[in-house]
């Protein structure tokens, strides 16, 4: 199974580089290959997609979804061309394009909870209560420095690696999923909804890719495109 994924890994890599080798120079088109968790950020790299569309429409885009050690991982290994992550960005590895986006951390929750009655939740208010984390966050992170307790001390019923999935979870009444603000519907008729901590946690974004990477003529133009809208006044 190891010598499996490691096989699909460098076919992957074959493929994407015989698309960047076999172009001629003058023409752009070809692949830009992106990877991210579920953050509405994505809406910057869409952003960035639909303007290059318009003078580059041979140029497409490939999204590979997973945690920031999934994204790192695949980004070290040249298999995606550039990263979204929050928090530290390790600058000796990777170059960082900050953005002024930020996620917000919160409780998705079913509407007929008790927490859902609050407007903000606390660490307090989730003390005894059964939590559904990110694989990230359940070993150490920012998230549980905020909650001031130990792994060990808190009541996880959970993990998961993408919030769809532990939307699921919550609907069907297992427990308290703490994530990101703007990933799951909390419209009218979702019976879910989100509420924000108090004290406020927020993760900043940023976009990163390998130091001295070789990029495509795509990926190029990309985050040329990139580095314009973020020089845009907001």
């Amino acid at each position: 199974m190891i010598l499996r994924k490691r096989a699909e890994e460098i076919l992957d890599l074959v493929k994407k580089t015989e698309s960047e080798i076999t172009l001629n120079s003058d023409i752009i088109m070809g692949d830009v290959y992106i990877g991210t968790g579920e953050t509405d950020g994505v809406r910057l790299m869409a952003k960035a997609a639909r303007i290059l569309q318009e003078y580059y429409p041979g140029i497409h885009y490939h999204i590979y979804s997973g945690n920031a050690s999934h994204v790192m991982e695949r980004l070290d290994k040249g298999l995606i061309d550039f990263g979204i992550v929050f928090g530290d960005v390790d600058l000796t590895k990777y170059n960082s394009l900050d953005t002024s986006y930020s996620d917000q951390w919160g409780v998705l929750m079913r509407k007929d909870s008790v927490l859902a009655e609050k407007e903000t939740i606390s660490p307090k208010d989730l003390k005894d209560k059964p939590l559904i984390l990110s694989q990230q966050e359940s070993e150490g992170g920012t998230l549980t420095q905020w909650l001031g307790r130990e792994i060990s001390e808190l009541n996880i019923i959970a993990t998961y690696n993408l919030l769809f999935n532990a939307s699921l979870l919550v609907d069907e009444g297992l427990g308290y999923a703490i994530g990101y603000d703007k990933i799951i519907s909390t419209s009218e008729d979702s019976p879910l909804c989100f509420r924000p901590l108090a004290p406020q946690l927020e993760s900043h974004m940023h976009i990163i890719w390998k130091k001295y990477q070789m990029f495509s003529k795509p990926a190029e133009k990309f985050l040329k495109v990139l580095r314009e809208i973020l020089e845009m006044p907001q």
